[in-house]
């Protein structure tokens, strides 16, 4: 239940969940653990928080920053098996299925910057950034019921969090291959592996809705 606890805190926006709900997970999350277990005092708090009508969205952040590496390695092996059947998937994937439009926008950004021209360049680098922002704000809004929890949906997280932070980190090489005179090639595989990662993760939300039209078609 701690895992699913911790899936639920990176799955959704805290500040607009429902306190009940929360508690109801919280206390699960408590119930499972020995009264010798590290993270009782700090579950305990936050739950003291909740009972009160208030949700502590900080220390629930904290919370999840302080186990999430050894709550990783215990999550359930379906969970390990399908992020790992997805990164190979995206590693593993032709350019024409990765090669987007938007990686076609940032190479033009780059012939553009040979071509003298940085301001589009820089433009596009902006751009960018706020598009990967607006995005993953857009996502982290979504409301997640803990009983949404899912094998699908902590992997599709997990994937697109470090589709994101790849190509946030593509933006920054590049920027500074830019104005060091260097080469772009670094920046360049960082912003593909972004876009494998975000092919990876349509894949598994393609596999997640014909999964539940299936069942709903049996049902």
């Amino acid at each position: 239940m701690f895992a699913t606890l911790l899936a639920w805190i990176r799955c959704t926006e805290i500040e607009v969940a429902e306190v009940a709900e929360t508690r109801t997970l919280v206390q699960s999350s408590l119930d499972a653990l020995s009264f010798e277990d590290p993270r009782r005092p700090q579950l305990l708090y936050i739950l003291d928080c909740l009972w009160q009508g208030t949700i502590p969205v900080d220390d629930l952040l904290d919370l999840a920053d302080q186990w999430e590496e050894e709550v990783i390695a215990e999550l359930p092996v379906d969970v390990q098996h399908l992020e790992q059947e997805f990164r190979n998937l995206a590693s593993a994937l032709p350019s024409i299925d990765w090669h987007s439009r938007s990686y076609g926008r940032l190479l033009k950004a780059l012939d553009q910057l040979d071509s003298g021209s940085p301001e589009a360049f820089y433009e596009y680098l902006d751009s960018k950034r706020q598009l990967l922002e607006e995005a993953w704000a857009r996502y982290a809004q979504t409301p997640v019921l803990h009983s949404e929890v899912t094998a699908e949906s902590v992997v599709g997280h997990r994937l697109l969090q470090s589709a994101i932070d790849a190509w946030m980190y593509a933006l920054d090489l590049l920027e500074q291959a830019a104005e060091n005179r260097q080469s772009f090639s670094p920046g360049l595989a960082q912003a593909e592996v972004g876009n494998r990662l975000l092919t990876a993760v349509d894949r598994l939300n393609d596999r997640t809705q014909a999964l539940t039209h299936g069942a709903g078609r049996r049902t």
